[in-house]
């Protein structure tokens, strides 16, 4: 075990909020019981001070505390190398693999991967961000040059980006979902994000395009073309309009699910409901200029991983597959 130092500023937003509340909401896989023992036994500290659970912060007050961290845990490491260009990878990256250090993930990325793999100075711009159990294509800029491209790319809308996604429920033929995004009041877990037809509060502009491909008795393989870049777009949206994605525990049919798994605490009923270990997306197809002479086309496309394959071959019945 290391013991590590964390601190934590207070935000505007977080002013009179119950010490113990805001690091629950914070760090949500931690319990608020176990902040209160943490906080009383005087392993978090207020500006330096040992505090009760209770105590209201203020803005710009310096939160302290330490904690374990163990081993961490394994991840996938078998992405491929796709495409490779001038400037820039195309890479198909595995589910269970982070991209960036996070959590509990330090040195098990996809990151630190590409450094093994091509050297510690290795130039890793990654220009589509994937969770960690997403699956499919992402591109990797090795360049600052060709990095800023492509952000302009991005910016046009130039990065045709298509995903397919397995979902409940007997999905449309087709839909536009055009609306806002935004934080999801009342959620359980603070960064859970909706869909709604109309602006809401710090909500954004989102759109996607839904194509139902095929029909598995209760579930719908679905392919979704971005048309906008928000964190959760698919996922949220889906979960919005009534088409929770299989797999997925925090936008799937129960979010206390994903409280239940950070916690150690998933049951056997949970994995039967989910019916995957991991949220059904896989980022199917790019496509795009190239960035650095503006005239060729790339367009690549991923095939669907075994995993989501299995459970659509079997009419939605197979068993929990990793």
């Amino acid at each position: 075990m290391v013991r590590k130092t964390q601190q934590l500023s207070v935000e505007p937003s977080r002013t009179g909020q119950r010490l113990d509340r805001l690091l629950s909401e914070t760090y949500p896989w931690v319990a608020r019981a176990t902040w209160q023992e943490r906080i009383r036994a005087g392993t978090v500290l207020l500006n330096a001070r040992n505090v009760r659970p209770s105590r209201s912060v203020q803005t710009g007050d310096l939160i302290e505390f330490q904690f374990d961290v163990g081993p961490e845990p394994e991840v996938r490491r078998d992405y491929q190398i796709v495409h490779r260009d001038t400037g820039f990878l195309v890479i198909d990256k595995p589910p269970n693999l982070p991209v960036h250090p996070s959590g509990v993930y330090n040195q098990n990325t996809l990151l630190n991967l590409l450094r093994n793999d091509y050297g510690p100075q290795f130039h890793a711009g990654f220009v589509n961000r994937l969770d960690r159990e997403t699956s499919g294509l992402m591109i990797v800029a090795t360049n600052a040059g060709s990095a800023r491209a492509f952000q302009t790319l991005l910016k046009a809308g130039q990065i045709e980006k298509e995903y397919q996604v397995l979902v409940f429920g007997q999905f449309p033929d087709y839909m536009d979902a055009t609306g806002f995004i935004g934080k999801k009041d009342g959620a359980i877990v603070r960064k859970k994000q909706e869909f709604r037809s109309r602006a809401f509060v710090d909500s954004k502009s989102c759109r996607t395009e839904f194509f139902r491909e095929s029909l598995h008795d209760d579930l719908s393989l679905v392919r979704a073309r971005l048309h906008t870049g928000r964190m959760h777009q698919i996922r949220a949206t889906l979960c919005s309009l009534g088409f929770p994605v299989v797999g997925d525990r925090l936008y799937g049919p129960d979010e206390n699910m994903y409280l239940r798994f950070i916690h150690d605490e998933e049951t056997e009923a949970d994995r039967n409901c989910l019916r995957m270990q991991r949220t059904a997306l896989h980022s199917k197809r790019l496509r795009f200029l190239h960035p650095m002479n503006g005239k060729a086309i790339i367009e690549i496309t991923s095939p669907l991983p075994n995993d989501i394959r299995g459970l659509t071959e079997s009419g939605g019945t197979a068993g929990i597959r990793s």
